[in-house]
């Protein structure tokens, strides 16, 4: 029945015994490689009265980067937005020169829909779930070139977005040796080395999934509210979900051994953009920075595995044609 509504509007075609594709446009051009959306947003410069199109965003990207009051960079040059009209995907922006960039405040919500995997790995609790991810930029701050100081800030008032997806959950449960670890600490020490471990795993995971940064998502909670422990959300950053979190499920002791190694290996003292992230005035706790509470976390966690060894032997071989 379906073949034959697809023939009748000349998609489709049965000729020989088999079905051939016969529409003019092939079904992959409405399929984009850089985003979940075939929707862009065009944007328009009106300097002086002028009209001309200089540039064209994704739907998400824009309502982080082009709302109202945004600076808008294009080829080393400034523009504000003056107005986004998402019903119309038209931005209107003005040439200017105001000395800072902007920075979107983004708060991310997460809801468990079905846990299909529960199990415990290591130091931690592990489970595979469908999530609802709910993104939704809420202010924005202005922070002057070079210095990064701090110039002002407004307001973003645009709709959320929404995504269905795939997730690895982390928990640090109770019983295990990472939620045992994190309950001798300080609230602030707990909230330090979880957000700074979701980091760390968002930035070595692509290297055993073979995949970009920006595929994966992370979000990491002090008490989740279905689980009641401190947790971290890896999830596909892409609607229902792209294999990446059954992928990272699969090769989870590698990713955390090689967490492990990373800041194990690093030659600085406190912590730096290579390893945990450089120590800031809200870490409260060891006096000894950010990378040594961390390092005791990852130690922890992956010496409930056994063999807390290095990950050379394990990493994905790429070929490179010379």
């Amino acid at each position: 029945e379906m073949l034959g509504y697809l023939e009748g509007g000349g998609v489709i075609r049965h000729t020989g015994g088999k079905w051939h594709w016969s529409d003019r446009a092939f079904p992959a051009e409405n399929v984009s490689l850089r985003t979940s959306t075939a929707e862009n947003v065009i944007i328009v410069d009106t300097t002086k009265g002028a009209h001309r199109v200089i540039g064209e965003m994704d739907v998400p990207s824009a309502k982080t980067l082009l709302y109202d009051g945004a600076i808008y960079l294009h080829r080393g040059a400034q523009y504000i937005v003056e107005r986004l009209d998402l019903p119309n995907n038209r931005c209107y922006v003005e040439d200017a020169n105001t000395g800072y960039f902007t920075d979107a405040i983004v708060k991310t919500d997460i809801k468990s829909l079905h846990r299909d995997l529960e199990e415990r790995r290591g130091g931690l609790e592990v489970q595979l779930a469908d999530i609802l991810v709910r993104r939704q930029a809420t202010k924005f701050k202005k922070l002057r070139f070079r210095s990064h100081e701090n110039v002002g800030y407004g307001d973003i008032h645009l709709p959320a977005d929404e995504m269905h997806t795939r997730s690895i959950i982390l928990a640090f449960a109770a019983g295990t040796a990472g939620g045992e670890l994190l309950r001798s600490l300080s609230e602030a020490e707990q909230t330090m080395i979880v957000s700074r471990l979701a980091s760390i795993v968002r930035n070595v995971a692509p290297v055993f999934l073979l995949c970009d940064p920006n595929d994966l998502g992370v979000a990491s909670r002090l008490r989740d509210v279905d689980l009641e422990c401190p947790t971290i959300y890896v999830y596909d950053n892409y609607p229902g979900g792209s294999g990446l979190s059954e992928g990272l499920h699969r090769n989870l002791d590698m990713v955390l051994r090689g967490c492990l190694d990373l800041v194990r290996s690093c030659e600085c003292v406190s912590g730096c953009p290579s390893c945990v992230g450089p120590p800031t005035p809200q870490d409260d706790g060891d006096e000894r920075g950010p990378r040594h509470a961390v390092l005791a976390a990852l130690e922890a966690i992956v010496g409930a595995m056994g063999e807390v060894g290095a990950v050379a032997e394990h990493l994905p071989s790429v070929e490179v044609a010379g």
